[in-house]
Order: structure tokens, then C-alpha cells, then sequence
């Protein structure tokens, strides 16, 4: 009995020190006299662990001399007004000025919880390193000198590091022996796909925070077979068909660089059609489901822009042509994805 009152009140001593150390990460915010208010624009701040929210460019005067404190420094970190998530909770941060106040609900997520419902903000974005294939509306085709185009909007705005892979005549479509795309392509030596570009710039996808994947015009022309959402090529000659290629790119990001967010872009309206010597009757709307459905079996973020930008090129064109978006059209892109 002696023994046994002896261990519960070692217990009881270890579980009071545990609480002394939860509580000391712990600390009071710093509120008495001072008035609630606003000083940025941030409402709330929902980052995974390991995730960064970057505060600086919400300030227009870096040397005002504001103050920051977070609640509680087992959830979350901050350091030269960087926040980082350190483990799975809610705390606060608090910035003070002068007699005024701000408080921001900081909540930290599981890594990868975040990766489909994330949104693009100046804090998460700023200075991170984002990478961009797709074809030729990504390229620029059909804007005018000095027009900006969808993810040059994107980095205004958000301030990060973009590097355009974009090649016009690009699909996402390996072109497998005996493919339209071989027969039309190879010829003259160009590896016009979207997997051919991921591979060969490798060396930048593993070190990328952010990856937009922007494909379909030039595979609706060149008419591959759709394929199965659950197809895992190993080699690029199992690539033969539009969701196999496609897989086999998002497996090699993911294999290379496990933190990189993958964002898949669905094509925009177009009256584009497919080369009549190769049409086997598969339209937009098949590679647009096919997309989607690769989105939901990888769980990844997606943006189908189809029904968007129709219905504003109903109201005023957002083509140049009869399949690259105008300014307008970049601009609606930018906007939807800036606000979505």
C-alpha cells in the first residue's frame, strides 16, 4: 500500500510538471488599455506543419515599429514575421501598435491536409518558388505585347517566383509509339508533351513549392484515348493514353518533391476542334472529366475553368482566336483563382 501511494504521487508530480511545461509555451496577450483593430488584411491564417505564411507584404512601411507575439510557440512559430506551423493546433497571433491591437486565429493542420482546399494568399505564396507547363495559352499566344498573362497576374499580385515551362503545340499525352502525336512530332525531333517537359526539368520540380499543370487543347486535337484514373506507368512506353500520361507526370512530381503542391487547370472554352484525319469523336468535355477525375483519385486542387470562361465569352469574347484566351480571358483566370 506504502509503495503504491508512493508511485501515485510520483505520478501525480509527473503529470503536474508536464502541465507546468504545456502552459509555459504558453502566453498572456498583451491587450490591457489597447483597442481591437485591424492593421492587415488577414482574417484568419490556415497553414499545415512545416507550412510557412509569410506576414511582410501585407506592411507598406516594413520599419513601423509593430510588434508580434504568438500565443502559443508549440503550435506555431514566428520568426522576422514568418509564421511556421510546428504541430497540429490553434493558437493566436497578435500584432500590436502603439495603443491598438490585432488578433489573427493562427490554425495549424496535418501536413497534406490542406492540399485541395488551400487557398492563394499573399502570406502563403510570397517568395515561394512556383513552376508552370502547359501549352501554348500558358506560352502567351493570342496577347498583344505588354498584356500580361494568367500567372504573371498570379505573381503580381502575390509576389512569387514563377518559371514558365509552358511550349506552345504541348500536350500532356506522351507521344507512345505509333500516336498521332509521334507521327505528326517526332519527325522533327520536338518532345511536344507534358510529361517529356516534367522529366526533363526534374532538377527544379524537386526543389518547387507550387506546380501548375495546364493541358488539353493539343490532346482534344490530337485525339488519345481518355484511360483509366487508376493506371501507374513506370515507363514512359506504358504512357498511351491521356490519363496514363498524365499520371505517370503527377507519380514523378510527387516521387521527386513530396511537398509540392500540384494544381491541375482544365482547358478553357475553345471552338477548337480535332484534326479530322485523327478524330475519334472525344471532346472537350471527355478530356475536362478526365481531369477532374484524376484530381479526385490524387486528391489534388483543381480549377475546371470550361463553364467560367464560356459564360463570359458569351458575354464579351475572351478568345483571340478560335482557342488562346485575350486579356480578358488570362485576367478572368487570374481573378477566379486569386478569389476562389
Amino acid at each position: 500500500m506504502k509503495n503504491k501511494k508512493i508511485c501515485l504521487t510520483l505520478l501525480a508530480s509527473i503529470c503536474m510538471c508536464a502541465g507546468c511545461n504545456e502552459s509555459s509555451s504558453k502566453t498572456k496577450p498583451n491587450t490591457d488599455g489597447k483597442t481591437l483593430t485591424d492593421f492587415i488584411d488577414v482574417t484568419k491564417i490556415d497553414i499545415e506543419v512545416d507550412e510557412t505564411f509569410d506576414l511582410n507584404p501585407y506592411f507598406l512601411n516594413p520599419d513601423a515599429p509593430f510588434s508580434f507575439q504568438i500565443i502559443n510557440e508549440k503550435t506555431a512559430s514566428l520568426n522576422d514575421k514568418v509564421i511556421t506551423g510546428v504541430k497540429k493546433g490553434s493558437t493566436e497571433l497578435y500584432i500590436y501598435y502603439g495603443d491598438s491591437y490585432q488578433k489573427i486565429p493562427v490554425n495549424v493542420f496535418d501536413k497534406k491536409a490542406l492540399k485541395m482546399s488551400f487557398d492563394f494568399s499573399k502570406g502563403r505564396l510570397y517568395n515561394k518558388k512556383v513552376l508552370i507547363f502547359g501549352d501554348s495559352v500558358s506560352y502567351g499566344a493570342g496577347l498583344k505585347a505588354g498584356e500580361s498573362k494568367w500567372w504573371e497576374i498570379l505573381q503580381s499580385n502575390l509576389g512569387f517566383n514563377a518559371t514558365n515551362y509552358a511550349v506552345s503545340g504541348t500536350t500532356m499525352t506522351y507521344m507512345y509509339a505509333g500516336s498521332n502525336i509521334e507521327k505528326e512530332y517526332r519527325s522533327s525531333g520536338r518532345m511536344f508533351n507534358g510529361v517529356g517537359f516534367i522529366l526533363s526539368n526534374i532538377n527544379q520540380v524537386k526543389t518547387a513549392d507550387y506546380i501548375f499543370i495546364f493541358y488539353g487543347h493539343n490532346d482534344l486535337y490530337f485525339q488519345p484515348p481518355i484511360g483509366d484514373s487508376n493506371e501507374a506507368p513506370k515507363t514512359l512506353d506504358e504512357c498511351t493514353s491521356f490519363k496514363a500520361s498524365y499520371a505517370y507526370g503527377i507519380n514523378t512530381i510527387q516521387e521527386n518533391n513530396p511537398k509540392a503542391r500540384i494544381i491541375l487547370i482544365t482547358p478553357n472554352y475553345s471552338i477548337y476542334t480535332p484534326n479530322p484525319n485523327y478524330n475519334i469523336h472525344l471532346g472537350y468535355a471527355d478530356y475536362n472529366e478526365a481531369i477532374l477525375d484524376l484530381a479526385e483519385y490524387y486528391r489534388l486542387k483543381t480549377y475546371y475553368i470550361w463553364e467560367l470562361t464560356k459564360e463570359a465569352h458569351e458575354k464579351q469574347s475572351i478568345l483571340a482566336d478560335n482557342v488562346h484566351m485575350n486579356a480578358r480571358g488570362h485576367q478572368i483566370l487570374a481573378d477566379y483563382i486569386l478569389n476562389s
